[in-house]
């Protein structure tokens, strides 16, 4: 029996996508039987990413062709970006993204050492080695943060494409997130689906603290701005109808507060989620940020 992050227990999950590089896609957009057996989780492309429920959000967002008018716009491809994917797994947002990069800018696939196989077999298959590189950074890791942020220069972008779920995670999802944003000029990407709000809220709580975000709207019909992510249309492959999504579906777009670049995390994840912080060597709470999340929901709830 497997144990780790990948292989909770009563794992039993199928593959979302099986089958697209047959039908003539990327091999990074399909996941099988046999990597969910070996990678666990890992080895699965979820909601977000898949040709169905959510694809469209942050794939949509990061490689929509034709340009889509989103607000905030997708950055990525404005200047020369270095790029990290955070839990990786199949390397879906990553490498299509990498596939559509221009010279000098390059996606460092990341996640646990034993998922680094896979996400070199796929990267493999993107033909640029250039374009996209794999290392291993297990969350909450800040060894394995500064040698990423040590070879590959200062980071432009980081990518979460759906990690907020697992709560023995969420601390050291926001851990990795401080270390790799730590200069305060990167923008960080999430795509996320609401599963457990009572367990996920706390990593809002605090993200919120650490992080200013906003969601991402998307024009609708040419005349307003809607929440990207509120309507089928925008998680179904093929377009979908214009009936109110059945899941809160959402990306964000993120920069660190100015305020907290001194700050440092604190040792107790149960401290950190609270939004807590080390300054002037004295533990602190928060002076901001707190209700973020909260307030977008309620806005969210707002009729359109």
């Amino acid at each position: 029996m497997r144990v780790g992050p990948n292989f909770p227990p009563a794992l039993a999950i199928a593959p979302s996508a099986p089958g697209a590089c047959v039908a003539g896609g990327e091999p990074w957009r399909s996941d099988s039987a046999a990597d969910i057996e070996t990678y666990g989780i890992a080895g699965r492309i979820w909601c977000v990413l898949t040709d169905r429920e959510a694809a469209f959000l942050l794939l949509g967002y990061l490689v929509h062709s034709p340009p889509a008018p989103f607000n905030p716009p997708c950055s990525v491809y404005a200047s020369r970006a270095t790029i990290v994917e955070l839990g990786a797994g199949v390397g879906t947002a990553g490498l299509a993204v990498a596939a559509q990069l221009g010279p000098g800018s390059t996606v460092v696939l990341t996640d646990l050492d034993e998922v680094c196989p896979l996400l070199e077999r796929n990267a493999a298959a993107l033909g640029n080695p250039s374009r996209a590189a794999v290392r291993a950074l297990p969350w909450g890791d800040h060894s394995a943060a500064q040698r990423v942020t040590a070879e590959f220069g200062p980071i432009t972008h980081v990518l979460c494409s759906d990690l907020v779920y697992f709560p023995e995670l969420l601390a050291p999802l926001l851990r990795s997130l401080l270390d790799l944003t730590e200069h305060g000029t990167q923008e960080v990407i999430v795509g996320y689906k609401i599963r457990s709000l009572v367990k996920e809220q706390p990593f809002w709580l605090a993200f919120g603290t650490w992080f200013e975000f906003e969601p991402v709207d998307v024009l609708h019909a040419g005349k307003e701005w809607i929440p990207y992510g509120s309507r089928t249309s925008h998680v179904l492959a093929g377009g979908g109808d214009d009936a109110p999504a059945e899941d809160d579906y959402f990306v964000f777009v993120a920069h660190r507060r100015r305020s907290t670049l001194g700050d440092a995390p604190p040792r107790s994840d149960a401290e950190l989620l609270l939004g807590r912080r080390i300054r002037d060597g004295q533990l602190v709470d928060a002076d901001v940020g707190a209700d973020t999340f909260e307030l977008l929901l309620l806005g969210r709830s707002m009729p359109l």
